[in-house]
């Protein structure tokens, strides 16, 4: 389905995309015959593809965050006497590895958009090893969650300072999970964007750091942070207008049993995702109501310029499906979120076309009512005042309407219809040859 509201252009539009981890699985090729990267990764290489298009077909600029990968790409215990260090927990190890492949399948695409004919170099792409900022206090470090490295024996286990879950595989590090408050380089990343450059940043959730806070030093702390959640922060702070959510290959974003977008009928307000969230609703999927808590923080940022809201929008989609998504498509596999007024605007907007043909009069009365429901959303006082001024405004009338009170008065004459409008009174006279009722 695409959007009956025509999409604002997208050129210079910032975005940030967030590719899953089971995106990043590689395919095992035969031995005699290697696989190119793009092949091992094919998942991860159409998604770049796509960013691709949108920088070099649409103009956007766009940053790239990505998940952990599989399992043992990811940091965990060493072998040896010293095998429990904190800084083997560490997720920059992670990001350099995936960082540095997804930067090469980022070139490469872009060097085959680029004609070879044109003036100008292909656009570059950069991996960005970054950091989160979080909060020490965050309830999270009393309840760690997260699995991290293998299972192992009783006696490897032996000096473990984490938290762990135990089973009859073995003992398992657990980490936990806070929410991150800051990206420490998304003032470098929107140097990069505004360069034309590609960056990939906030990898794995971003190396976990708290900051002393006398000395303003960081320092490494044993966590893990969600993706979508540093990708929501990072897009909230370098001004994207866009942020991208792409959905396992597995999930559905427009399936009732398997995604949201079923429930919502592809586009959704912020308010009624907050309202399930809140309502405990995990949108059938624990990764969708991540997923659904990045797209309110990223709606809902607090540090938003004047204007800024309204043009924000969240797209959860499959692979294969961001172009068009960015076009204005939305259904069955894509979910689009948007602020409150976007859905007004939408419905107002669709009304309008519907009385292209009204006269001026009812046409002027439409837009009085269509700005005083914008206006609802934001204050149900303003929107009150938009409703009756605009309405007052769009009808034609013979005589100006008097206040009486603070309100508006009325014709009391007995059948008349007029309604103190100012037309003519159904009984042939004006609303000047009326009693009317004033404080």
């Amino acid at each position: 389905m695409r959007s009956n509201v025509r999409q604002p252009g997208l050129k210079d539009a910032v975005a940030v995309v967030v590719i899953p981890s089971n995106c990043l699985v590689a395919e095992e090729g035969a031995p005699s015959t290697p696989l190119s990267l793009s092949e091992r990764y094919p998942a991860a290489s159409g998604i770049c593809r796509e960013v691709a298009q949108l920088v070099t077909k649409k103009g956007m600029k766009v940053a790239v965050t990505h998940g952990e990968g599989p399992s043992q790409d990811m940091p965990g215990p060493r072998r040896g006497p010293n095998r429990w260090s904190q800084d083997d927990f560490c997720v920059a190890p992670c990001q350099g590895r995936l960082g540095q492949k997804l930067q090469q399948l980022l070139q490469n695409e872009l060097s085959l958009m680029t004609s070879p004919s044109s003036p100008y170099p292909p656009p570059s792409a950069v991996s960005v090893v970054s950091q989160v900022l979080v909060n020490v206090s965050d309830p999270a470090f009393q309840t760690p969650s997260v699995p991290v490295g293998e299972w192992v024996g009783e006696e490897e286990f032996q000096g473990c300072p984490f938290a762990a879950t135990h089973s009859q595989a073995g003992w398992l590090c657990l980490l936990p999970a806070p929410k991150p408050i800051d990206v420490i380089e998304w003032r470098a990343v929107r140097t990069l964007l505004d360069s034309g450059v590609v960056p990939v940043a906030g990898g794995c959730g971003g190396v976990a750091v708290v900051e002393n806070a006398e000395t303003r030093q960081l320092s490494n702390v044993p966590a893990r942070v969600e993706t979508e959640y540093t990708g929501a922060l990072l897009g909230s702070r370098v001004r994207a207008r866009v942020l991208v959510l792409v959905v396992e290959s597995e999930h559905r974003p427009g399936h009732a049993s398997g995604g949201v977008g079923g429930l919502f009928g592809g586009k959704v307000g912020v308010s009624e995702v907050r309202r399930r969230l809140v309502k405990g609703d995990d949108f059938s999927d624990p990764f969708l109501k991540v997923k659904m808590e990045a797209a309110v923080a990223f709606l809902d940022f607090p540090e938003m310029e004047k204007g800024e809201r309204e043009k924000r929008v969240v797209v959860v989609c499959k692979p294969g499906m961001m172009v068009s998504a960015l076009e204005g498509e939305f259904g069955e596999e894509v979910l689009q979120v948007v602020p409150d007024d976007g859905i007004v605007r939408q419905m107002t907007l669709g009304m309008e076309r519907f009385f292209h043909g009204a006269s001026a009069r009812s046409m002027s009365v439409f837009r009085g009512w269509n700005d005083g429901l914008r206006g609802a959303v934001g204050g149900a006082s303003r929107g009150l005042s938009s409703v009756i001024e605009g309405a007052s405004a769009g009808l034609s009338r013979s005589g100006p309407m008097q206040r009486g009170g603070g309100v508006w008065d009325a014709c009391t004459c007995s059948g008349c219809s007029c309604g103190g409008c100012g037309a003519a009174c159904s009984k042939g006279g004006s609303v000047d040859e009326h009693e009317v009722e004033t404080e």
